[in-house]
């Protein structure tokens, strides 16, 4: 049996591989929201629910927050928006930097002193700096564009909350992990102020 030649090796992994680099980049440029909703249960006293996700990439059911929020209100389920799963917001390069630029601004003995420890959700340090994490993915300019969109529907976010909170080192820097909401008040079904 014969081995393939070069030529056709690289002929059968060249669609492969510039498909995998069209997926990389065109996922960096775009991202979006998903819409999830759950019916109310009754039985265990659970209201209707709207969560919306932030999904990084094409692959967004709606393109921005604003055309899911008038689409939400159309439907007359604004009332129902209580959450942003934003936990993916947390793998983008630029969210990063904002959140580290407001620490610093914020906390910066108690984020120097979490990036010394090891970093991870149990460690005293990380505990100490959880409310000034939360605090500052609130002031970051992406949080404050979402709130821009929200108050457009007269709803604002009430609070951040990362569970599993902690910091890995990924390309020789610090990243923040965890599981990142951001919770909302004040819905309503009202139309959005001009």
């Amino acid at each position: 049996m014969s081995t393939p030649s070069r030529f056709a090796t690289r002929a059968l992994f060249a669609p492969v591989i510039v498909l995998s680099c069209m997926l990389v980049f065109s996922s960096k440029a775009k991202a979006g929201w998903d819409v999830s909703q759950t019916a109310a249960r009754e039985s265990h006293g659970l209201p209707a629910q709207v969560v919306f996700v932030w999904v990084p990439g094409p692959a967004a059911e709606y393109p921005t927050m604003a055309v899911a929020l008038q689409d939400v209100a159309d439907d007359g389920k604004l009332n129902q928006l209580r959450l942003l799963s934003v936990t993916k917001l947390l793998s983008d390069d630029n969210f990063q930097k904002e959140v580290f630029q407001q620490l610093e601004a914020i906390a910066p003995k108690d984020l120097k002193e979490a990036l010394e420890s090891a970093g991870n959700m149990h460690n005293p340090k990380m505990t100490a700096l959880r409310p000034s994490f939360e605090k500052a993915v609130l002031t970051t300019p992406t949080v404050l564009r979402f709130k821009e969109d929200l108050a457009r529907h007269q709803l604002e976010i009430a609070g951040a909350s990362c569970e599993k909170f902690s910091f890995a080192t990924t390309g020789g820097s610090k990243r923040v992990f965890g599981f990142l909401t951001l919770t909302l008040a004040g819905a309503s079904n009202k139309a959005p102020a001009p």
